[in-house]
């Protein structure tokens, strides 16, 4: 079965320099090459502007005398750039709870896909009293997964569980979702979550927050990092530039 391959920050490091080959961010562009116009097919069978691609044309050839024969070499090199498509149909959840107890839900469920490996960075502090002038424990939280449809059968089908406080904005749990489990075609995963209520948790309301990062691991050096776009090579026609695009 597809598991997570769960390590911290550091061996993750050194998982991503054994792959710099397979992630490699991309030969730069030849001396003097030059823009061309590029379009896209169209699902009508038209062609239009691409936006999504675009090529550069370089070096050259000529003869001019009486030999029998010429011969120059020809180079197609394509650079494809990773992509993620993803859609999370929560970020919240509320708890209602008449007793003390240990509790689990289905909390969100994940759809993700991409041409290569994707790093998840995640941390989420248990649930605070919130009223400050009064003492109560944090509400203890884990977080749980399961793959595919079957894992909304029941915490029961969670594969593992993780302890929220175990994890911080300096400590996050990092992990790797690898391009062999099927990212090409997409996954889904079901997240979980427990919470266990004693008789020390005063009557009231807790709230805690956390944060998700979802990162390639083969960024490209023609895409802009932030916007997703090719960056600009205005200032650097060999597109060493630093452009927003």
């Amino acid at each position: 079965m597809k598991r997570f391959s769960l390590v911290f920050a550091m061996a993750l490091v050194l998982a991503v320099s054994a792959m710099a080959l397979a992630a490699s961010p991309g030969a730069p562009l030849p001396e003097g090459a030059r823009e061309a116009e590029t379009f896209e097919l169209q699902a009508d069978g038209s062609w239009a502007r691409a936006m999504n691609a675009r090529s550069f044309n370089s070096g050259s050839a000529a003869g001019h005398c009486n030999r029998e024969c010429w011969n120059f070499e020809l180079v197609n090199h394509v650079s494809v750039a990773q992509w993620i498509n993803f859609s999370v149909d929560g970020t919240r959840k509320d708890w209602q709870v008449l007793k003390p107890g240990t509790y689990a839900s289905d909390s969100v469920s994940a759809r993700i896909s991409s041409n290569n490996d994707v790093r998840i960075t995640f941390w989420a502090e248990d649930p605070q009293y919130e009223d400050s002038e009064v003492e109560s424990p944090p509400i203890a939280k884990w977080f749980g997964y399961g793959i595919g449809d079957e894992s909304a059968n029941g915490p029961g089908m969670v594969e593992q569980w993780v302890r929220a406080s175990d994890y911080g904005p300096d400590n996050p749990l990092v992990f790797t979702i690898r391009y062999e489990d099927g990212l090409a075609d997409g996954l889904l995963y079901r997240i979980w979550e427990k919470i266990e209520v004693t008789s020390q948790h005063r009557s009231s309301d807790y709230h805690g927050t956390g944060a998700v990062e979802i990162c390639v691991t083969n960024l490209k050096w023609w895409v802009d990092p932030e916007k997703g776009g090719f960056v600009s090579l205005d200032e650097d026609e060999n597109g060493n530039g630093n452009g927003n695009g």
